[in-house]
């Protein structure tokens, strides 16, 4: 009879059954920034994996210490090393209970767990706010729509803590011409995080961001309010005045400026139908387009060969006359010579007569070599300044405009 009675309940259990929630796992990243978030909703039974995303090299990892809030006892000395040999630590949430876990090797933030989604509604419906040492405000929110105020490189953190999903939809800005704009589903009992950067493809200066739950129809607002630090990151954010993302090649504009030889020439604006002369090449300052710099280009390197072409001409011009300088040298040594033998007087007069014209001869052809020389040097220096006006040309096409 005993037996009878004790199997019926068991006999009960299996006909009808029970019934338990589905367990999730969520995973948190410990990077040298600190935790990936710093708020968490979970359910009993749910599990939480932290895991060492922080890599000095392509395979080493920097340690780190998650704390384990479930030691007994629980010191500051109670937590598990995540490292090369053992990369994450999972947790089970059995207790539905607040925890907070630190990162006992790096001081950042801890996180905060909360169990209960029904109890975390009630207790967390207010944004938390969160500022980091250089001073750039985030928030985490729990109730869908909402009005925050972060900092420029802020974010916003949605958690959506109901059963149906929710959609932040950018809808207008006030205070700035210069917005980014957003589109976000948040799926139910998920959270997303909305990132708000001054710098990149798409930015986000101070100013009133509104947006629209199109799921709900209701709307809400995020403020934005200048940061310290955005100007010091566009700067470094920034190549030869062209701020790093996506830009479009029309309308491009660099400012040059080559100085080639500042002491001794004026400025002058760079033109595309400059005359092949000795002066048109010392110092420019242009604004390009893309247009104009490759037709800019392309009359740099003209003149550079006419520059190159003019050279070589001086050149052999140069060459012919030392060649005629040292023969009318050798026929003066030898009409000296013949002097020395004793001659008529005749025919030292003429001898002399001589001379005195091939000397004068080799003086002006002495003048006229000086003058080619220096005539060459022009040249030649006005071919070393278009090469250097046509090397930074390409480099602007190159390292600026990405051709």
């Amino acid at each position: 009879m005993n037996v009878k009675y004790i199997a019926l309940p068991i006999l009960a259990a299996i006909l009808f059954g029970t019934t338990t929630a589905h367990a999730e796992n969520f995973t948190v990243e410990m990077t040298e920034n600190g935790f990936s978030t710093n708020y968490l909703i979970v359910s009993e039974d749910d599990s939480i994996t932290f895991v060492n995303t922080h890599y000095v090299t392509d395979v080493n990892l920097e340690p780190h210490a998650i704390s384990d809030p479930f030691a007994v006892p629980y010191t500051v000395n109670s937590y598990y090393i995540l490292d090369d040999s053992t990369t994450s630590q999972t947790y089970t949430i059995s207790n539905c209970d607040s925890y907070e876990f630190h990162d006992r090797f790096f001081d950042v933030e801890p996180i905060t767990v909360q169990c209960d989604n029904q109890t975390v509604q009630d207790t967390a419906s207010e944004p938390i706010y969160q500022t980091t040492k250089d001073g750039i405000t985030t928030v985490d929110v729990f109730t869908i729509p909402f009005d925050v105020t972060i900092t420029e490189n802020g974010s916003v953190t949605v958690h959506n803590t109901d059963s149906v999903d929710h959609v932040v939809s950018h809808t207008g800005t006030t205070g700035t011409t210069k917005s980014g704009t957003f589109y976000e589903v948040i799926p139910a009992q998920q959270q997303v995080t909305i990132e708000f950067p001054i710098t990149g493809s798409s930015i986000y200066e101070s100013g009133v961001y509104a947006f629209e739950d199109t799921v709900t129809g209701k709307s809400g607002s995020i403020t934005i309010l200048p940061w310290s630090g955005s100007k010091q990151t566009i700067e470094e954010n920034t190549v030869t005045g062209i701020s790093q993302g996506v830009v479009e090649q029309v309308g491009i504009q660099e400012s040059i400026v080559v100085v080639l030889n500042p002491e001794n020439n004026a400025t002058e604006r760079a033109e595309t139908n400059q005359v092949n002369d000795l002066s048109s090449a010392p110092t420019v300052i242009a604004d390009y387009t893309l247009l104009s710099l490759q037709q800019e280009l392309v009359q740099s390197e003209k003149r550079l060969t006419g520059a190159i072409e003019s050279v070589a001409l001086l050149k052999i011009e140069l060459d012919s006359s030392m060649q005629v300088i040292a023969k009318q040298k050798q026929d003066i040594t030898a009409l000296s010579a013949e002097l020395e033998k004793g001659l008529s007087v005749e025919e030292e007069t003429k001898l002399n007569n001589t001379v005195s014209e091939l000397k004068t001869q080799v003086t002006s052809l002495s003048k006229d070599n000086e003058s080619l020389i220096i005539e060459r040097d022009q040249w030649k220096q006005l071919s070393d300044n278009w090469y250097a006006v046509a090397q930074e040309q390409l480099r602007v096409m190159i390292d600026v405009l990405g051709l």
